[in-house]
């Protein structure tokens, strides 16, 4: 999944090449109302860094109130709106960022998010595309368009693009986790393994465990010795799931776990 957890990419942008100088760079004096802009900018995100989400909108409603040429604003703005399942805002944002501002692969890559909720496909590719052309080393870019790739099931082109990702960074363990994937849906079941293996290796994760077991079965060596040597997965969710694995959970056991969360949106997901 695209990582609205990229709300950390937007303090922002700095890992997607160049971005907005701040008011009055340069030469320009800055004007009262920019340097106000630029107080309520740095408190906007000083809330988004708490999780103030609410608070962090306002202050950048008010910079950019104060600075509408704050490209910044528009897409830290358009990444909280997200967070809060305001697509439509985001698209907004991220498109008023990208007209201030199109040099920033960012501002693309975010928009590609939204396209990413609203199920376009084509929408998204196009903003992969641009940040790539924008910036050709820019890794989540690669593992994005990857994945549309992966849903569409055109396999030899999302793997193209997870090699291209990994080799500019050969430490995610998701690029590992979502290259994995493509080769179980493509049947090449002991490459998914050997992929799931290595980000496990990067970062203990139990679902990578869980899809490492399942690697194993269809490639005929089914092996749980990877899901039982880490005990802090027997502790949350999926935790069900492995204990199911270890053959420590029934299906009807199983289910009654997925099923006990409060969480209408956390339920669903266990149940998938």
């Amino acid at each position: 999944m695209r990582a609205l957890t990229c709300l950390l990419l937007l303090f922002f942008c700095a890992a997607a090449g160049a971005q907005t100088p701040p008011a009055g760079a340069g030469n320009t004096p800055l004007t009262p109302e920019q340097r106000r802009a630029d107080v309520y900018f740095g408190r906007g995100t000083a809330w988004a860094e708490k999780g103030m989400i609410d608070n962090a909108i306002a202050d950048y409603t008010s910079a950019i109130g104060l600075d509408p040429s704050l490209s910044m604003a528009y897409n830290n703005r358009g990444l909280l709106q997200m967070i809060k399942g305001n697509t439509e805002l985001a698209l907004a944002d991220y498109g008023e960022a990208i007209r201030l501002d199109p040099r920033v692969p960012a501002y693309y890559y975010n928009r590609g998010g939204a396209w990413l909720l609203k199920g376009e496909d084509e929408h998204e590719l196009a903003d992969d595309n641009e940040a790539i052309r924008l910036l050709p080393t820019y890794a989540d870019a690669y593992n994005d368009r990857a994945n549309v790739w992966r849903r569409r099931r055109d396999y030899a082109r999302a793997l193209a693009d997870y090699d291209r990702a990994l080799a500019i960074n050969g430490k995610s363990s998701l690029y590992y986790r979502n290259r994995g994937l493509t080769h179980f849906f493509q049947g090449s079941f002991p490459a998914a393994r050997a992929d799931y293996a290595t980000a496990i290796a990067l970062e203990q994760d139990a679902y990578a465990a869980i899809w490492h077991y399942l690697a194993s079965l269809r490639a005929g060596d089914a092996d749980n010795f990877t899901l039982a040597r880490n005990t802090a997965w027997l502790k949350v969710w999926p935790a069900p799931v492995v204990r199911f694995y270890l053959g420590q959970l029934s299906a009807p056991q199983l289910l009654a776990a997925a099923t006990a969360e409060r969480d209408p949106v956390k339920r669903n997901q266990q149940q998938c």
